[in-house]
């Protein structure tokens, strides 16, 4: 049982991070093309839910927002309370197995 709550916790994890590298993707396209944009607060939504790492990525891989310091510090502190959660579940699951 606790596999399968892993696993589907893992692949939770690995969705929201793709959605969130995709929108990136979308929303530089959309910004080159002058169409209308994805608004932020989905992005600081995404980073809270756990997709900062591909987020992060994708901000410097398409070159997009990088240089908003207003953006990037609400991007990174929309991150921090995910971060928390994944220090202690690694943390947790090596106290467990050890």
């Amino acid at each position: 049982m606790n596999q399968i709550l892993e696993n589907t916790i893992l692949s939770i994890f690995i969705v929201i991070n793709l959605i969130s590298f995709f929108l990136f993707f979308i929303d530089k396209r959309k910004a080159i093309k002058g169409s209308e944009r994805i608004p932020e607060k989905n992005f600081f939504y995404l980073s809270l839910a756990g997709g900062w790492i591909l987020g992060i990525i994708g901000i410097y891989l398409f070159r997009h927002k990088n240089k908003k310091f207003t953006f990037m510090s609400k991007y990174i502190l929309a991150a921090v309370p995910s971060i928390s959660l994944e220090i202690f579940g690694i943390i947790y699951n090596y106290n467990l197995y050890t």
